[in-house]
Formats: C-alpha cells, sequence, structure tokens
C-alpha cells in the first residue's frame, strides 16, 4: 500500500543554503550529545540526486550557532 505523502527519514529540521536544491541536515546522534557532522543531499546538472556525509572539519560552518 503506497502513502499519499512521502514521509521524512528523521525528524531533524533541514537547513537550506543559499544553493536552491541542497539541504544540510545534522547527523544524528544519541541523546544528550551534539552532532560534528552533517549530511549534504542535492541535484546536480544532470538532475540526479547526490548525498555525502562531511567530515567534522567541513561541517563545522553549519553546525555553529551565530546568535549575535
Amino acid at each position: 500500500m503506497a502513502r499519499a505523502t512521502p514521509q521524512p527519514r528523521t525528524n531533524t529540521p533541514a537547513r537550506p543554503t543559499r544553493r536552491s536544491g541542497e539541504v544540510v541536515v545534522p547527523k544524528r546522534v544519541p541523546k544528550g550529545r551534539k552532532s560534528d557532522t552533517v549530511q549534504v543531499q542535492w541535484s546536480d546538472g544532470a538532475g540526479e540526486l547526490n548525498y555525502d556525509e562531511l567530515t567534522p572539519a567541513q561541517s563545522w560552518p553549519f553546525l555553529r550557532d551565530d546568535k549575535q
């Protein structure tokens, strides 16, 4: 039986970036810990959906809190 609407795989809110079609999601970790990596999903010019997990060194700009 097919669902009428697709359901997200995670309850973590996605943060859109400056590029359209690119989504950055913090990696799920056990409760009480903070993620040090992010997972990126984007569509390339050929229309293919790409997925990658960034290293902690690449992820820190997306994970920092800019509450100034």
